[in-house]
């Protein structure tokens, strides 16, 4: 087969796992919504100076939330409310309606970072087929995979965004590409993230001399 046929072939097969995984999201979310409506879900850094920077174990759960910007925001808000509301509580209405408001302001948050535990993978997976088809686009044009990699991830936000664009710093920095989306795969261990890295992996080795350079 011809270089100008792998890389028709290369780009065929992104897409084609980009159309898959498009399916597989908006089954998730599907099945999601069901469980939702079955009842059985439930319910900053550069950033002005006063505002506090989450410890560790919220700053984690924040993540997962893809609050993004918000989440030092949030958390101040969160202990301004906390600091500030259990006491006038007290004053107004005694220790009963104090305890009451003060587990209400920590748990209500609590409660909301659970239930949003995977939206920021949710998002990641969600991203997926878009950033694919882009690829493959870029790949039936003569690109190459590195290449194509690198026009995406400029291009794309979130956390999809900010992985693609460590992926491409890897590979600019001698790591191969394939080594690159190994490592991907690694810090984000979800299914449609391990499909598409599989996917792209086999068309850089497929789609030409080119491609195939990118993994030497």
């Amino acid at each position: 087969m011809s270089g100008a046929g792998l890389a028709v072939a290369s780009a065929l097969l992104v897409l084609a796992t980009a159309g898959a995984l498009r399916v597989a999201v908006r089954s998730s979310v599907r099945s999601r919504a069901a469980v939702r409506l079955d009842g059985s879900s439930g319910a900053p850094s550069g950033g002005p100076a006063w505002l506090l920077a989450p410890p560790p174990w919220v700053r984690v759960r924040l993540d997962r939330a893809d609050v993004g910007p918000a989440a030092a925001v949030l958390w101040t808000a969160a202990v301004a409310a906390l600091a500030g509301g259990v006491p006038l509580a007290a004053l107004v209405g005694g220790p009963g309606l104090a305890v009451v408001l003060g587990l209400a302001l920590a748990g209500g948050p609590l409660l909301a970072l659970s239930l949003t535990a995977d939206r920021r993978d949710r998002r990641l997976e969600g991203g997926l087929p878009e950033v694919l088809e882009g690829v493959a686009s870029a790949l039936r044009s003569g690109a190459s995979l590195r290449l194509a990699l690198g026009e995406a991830a400029p291009a794309t936000a979130g956390a999809l965004g900010a992985d693609l664009r460590a992926v491409v710093l890897a590979a600019d920095g001698g790591v191969p590409l394939g080594v690159a989306l190994d490592g991907w795969v690694d810090r984000r261990p979800l299914p449609g993230v391990r499909l598409a890295a599989a996917t792209l992996g086999l068309g850089a080795e497929t789609g030409g001399a080119q491609a195939r350079g990118q993994l030497r």
